[in-house]
């Protein structure tokens, strides 16, 4: 909808809203080609063993990530709405290119943490329970999406029935919302879980996951 409602014409060029997705995909392609193809081979040239960053602080810069992308999304479309009602349009004149770095945020988030989360499942089930790895990740995805949804309807629910402010969510006119601060809300969350993550998970990963991924690693390097 941010991209709907946002001038989408460059030069002339009419970028298709759709086409904004693409950047998350994007930036998590190039992040994992700058990582393994020239992050790893000089860090091994360097100390001559295979370096790889933590579980615990891929995970760490993924969340900060998703936090980062949620307080940029905030501000673009409180700057966004904002424009729109001072000209009095459905379409905001601010260009749809600022969109771009909460969508890069995005990608670099499962850049981050979904790829180290997905290590973390393969490294630490058995051998023989490996495969499971896979379904335990997607699984998770599913009950983020059911706890997403959740929060979108008692958000909704709240705020709607405030009949002096405006509801945060709902409707088809962004401009007749604050989703701004919806998004501040997601950051608080992602904060919390930042911290939560740090207070229970980061002494394990450090000392049992981390050592038998870096080993893991450098069998398949050797292998190779």
């Amino acid at each position: 909808m941010q991209a709907i409602q946002s001038n989408n014409e460059v030069h002339n060029f009419k970028i298709p809203p759709g086409w904004m997705g693409l950047i998350s995909m994007i930036c998590l392609s190039v992040w994992i080609f700058i990582y393994e193809k020239i992050y790893l081979p000089q860090a091994k040239k360097r100390s001559k063993k295979n370096i790889r960053l933590t579980t615990r602080h891929r995970i760490n810069t993924g969340i900060v990530m998703a936090i980062l992308c949620m307080v940029v999304a905030a501000i673009v479309e409180r700057n966004r709405r904002d424009a729109a009602l001072k000209q009095g349009t459905l379409v905001s004149p601010q260009s749809i290119l600022l969109l771009l770095p909460q969508f890069a945020f995005s990608g670099l988030n499962e850049a981050f943490a979904a790829v180290a989360i997905m290590e973390h499942y393969t490294n630490h089930l058995p051998e023989t329970m490996r495969t499971l790895a896979g379904a335990i990740f997607f699984l998770s995805f599913s009950a983020s999406s059911y706890l997403n949804t959740a929060i979108i309807n008692i958000v909704h629910l709240v705020t709607s029935n405030n009949g002096k402010e405006s509801p945060w969510l709902g409707g088809r006119d962004l401009n007749k919302v604050k989703l701004d601060y919806f998004y501040y809300l997601i950051a608080g969350l992602a904060a919390l879980n930042l911290l939560y993550f740090n207070l229970f998970s980061c002494r394990y990963l450090e000392k049992h996951v981390d050592k038998r991924s870096e080993s893991r690693h450098e069998e398949m390097n050797e292998a190779a």
